[in-house]
């Protein structure tokens, strides 16, 4: 899902890049920090980081995610950066 069609159908994406992608529950922890404000997650997108050289995860919400929710997310253990798109 692109920038442009998350802005027409209103819906939020959050690009997420692990300092290492095998620490269990970044994921996780996402997803409970934009769940705990009522925020619908529609979609995961995880690249896989034994396929992939640069491995992260998307995630689709039902609504834009709100900017201040990206210095919480900054905050969860291996998280090496946070993209909202």
């Amino acid at each position: 899902m692109s920038r442009a069609s998350s802005k027409l159908l209103n819906l939020g994406i959050v690009e997420i890049i692990p300092e290492d992608a095998s620490e269990p529950g970044i994921i996780a922890n996402i997803i409970n920090i934009i769940s705990s404000r009522g925020i619908g997650i529609r979609q995961v997108i995880v690249k896989d980081p034994i396929i992939c050289d640069e491995p992260k995860a998307r995630v689709v919400t039902d609504t834009p995610i709100p900017p201040e929710l990206i210095t919480e997310m900054k905050k969860v253990k291996g998280i090496k950066g946070i993209t909202l798109l």
